[in-house]
């Protein structure tokens, strides 16, 4: 089983996605630690690369104590949990955080297709992905009580 965590934007924030594999507590976030900046609106590129979260608690601290806004269960029959994590391994060496087309929410929807989540709901076509989408995408995914992967059908991002 999994958590998908999100804050919602606000004035001072883009917002933020994670995604922790609960037993293994493998934690995925896109965001380097220390790096205040997650509180700033900020489109500057970052080296993530070897410096990422481990934990929600640290992604919590490093958003000047802000909890996540959101927080969806996905059951262990939704997600491959250890194709997550062999796909965590390769990729989180390779760095590179970027607002449009690398952040935080592209990275966890890229986690979550890997690991099969896609066949259950599919997120539909966005430009970019944001913690408006999903949150809408936690919820959608939650709830399914069967496979639809269909991206023309059920789950529309608006």
């Amino acid at each position: 089983m999994a958590y998908l965590y999100v804050w919602y934007p606000n004035d001072d924030s883009w917002g933020h996605a994670s995604l922790l594999l609960e037993i293994s507590q493998v934690y995925i976030s896109w965001w380097p630690k220390d790096d205040k900046s997650k509180y700033k609106k900020k489109k500057k590129k970052v080296d993530a690369k070897d410096e990422l979260p481990d934990s929600y608690e640290e992604d919590v601290e490093d958003y000047n104590g802000r909890e996540a806004t959101h927080k969806f269960y996905i059951n262990e029959n939704k997600i491959k949990a250890n194709a997550v994590e062999e796909w965590w391994r390769r990729t989180k060496g390779r760095g590179g955080y970027h607002l449009f087309g690398r952040n935080c929410c592209d990275v966890v929807y890229a986690a979550l297709e890997v690991g099969g989540c896609y066949d259950w709901v599919h997120p539909g076509v966005k430009v970019v992905s944001t913690p408006r989408h999903m949150i809408r995408y936690g919820q959608a995914l939650e709830n399914a009580e069967e496979k639809d992967g269909n991206p023309f059908r059920g789950f529309v991002i608006r």
